[in-house]
């Protein structure tokens, strides 16, 4: 297959025109499913379903957390109202970490925090070892 010929991917956008989202609603209740709608679109597939968490919520899973005492991702998810499972609170607390390491440092810094962190537990592991 050439190059020209393969489907391109969509840029995902952040806001779609009201009639994108009145087709992705139309065909939703239809039964046709997110991805296929989302392909036939050239939508990025999360753009046809909107988030069920608010930022106000991610921010608390976010915050639960990165407590020194964290408690489980299933503690966290009944903390949370919505009724969210294990699975989504750990995603999204994971995300969240991702996304606030790389908007507080840049990569080289990320890098060489993890090496250092790594070498001071090689350092604790040695002089248990002796």
């Amino acid at each position: 297959m050439t190059q020209s010929a393969k489907a391109k991917n969509p840029a995902p956008s952040p806001e779609l025109s009201e009639t994108t989202r009145a087709t992705i609603t139309k065909a939703l209740e239809y039964g046709d499913s997110a991805i296929k709608t989302a392909k036939d679109l050239h939508v990025a597939h999360p753009l046809s379903r909107p988030s069920k968490l608010s930022d106000q919520t991610t921010r608390y899973i976010a915050r639960l957390a990165r407590k020194d005492d964290r408690p489980s991702w299933a503690a966290i998810a009944a903390a949370v109202d919505g009724g969210l499972s294990r699975s989504t609170v750990r995603r999204v607390a994971c995300v969240h970490a991702k996304n606030r390491a790389q908007t507080q440092s840049t990569g080289s810094n990320i890098l060489t925090a993890e090496k250092s962190s790594k070498a001071a537990l090689g350092e604790k592991r040695s002089e248990t070892a002796d």
